[in-house]
């Protein structure tokens, strides 16, 4: 990813870093200024929607268990006003009838635990 004259890519955090902002965590220190979630836009089903990824958890969360596994499977794009990333989306069952998800994307994620027994 290139970045505009004058942008710095490198915040100085280390690789290891890691902070939940808003329920989104992020590979940034706290107080680092890169560590606010991104914002972004995501069409489902004909409709738009915004939001960070954890909005975007909590839109996942809503939809129908087959309509889960569609977006699981193909993955989501999501788009700010100058990239677009993919969502990949892991799955852990739990063995109490729930399940984890892991909703992801370059340098974000979130974690959703969803009852599956109804």
């Amino acid at each position: 990813m290139s970045h505009p004259a004058g942008v710095v890519a490198a915040c100085g955090c280390p690789g290891s870093a890691s902070s939940v902002l808003g329920g989104v965590h992020v590979r940034h220190h706290p107080r680092c200024l890169h560590s606010e979630p991104r914002r972004y836009v995501w069409s489902y089903a004909g409709t738009l929607y915004t939001g960070s990824l954890a909005d975007h958890g909590e839109h996942f969360e809503s939809l129908d268990p087959d309509a889960r596994h569609r977006v699981t499977a193909a993955g989501d794009e999501l788009r700010t006003w100058t990239e677009h990333y993919r969502l990949h989306a892991t799955t852990t069952k739990t063995g109490d009838h729930r399940v984890l998800y892991r909703l992801a994307v370059t340098g974000e994620w979130v974690e959703l635990l969803i009852d599956t027994s109804r």
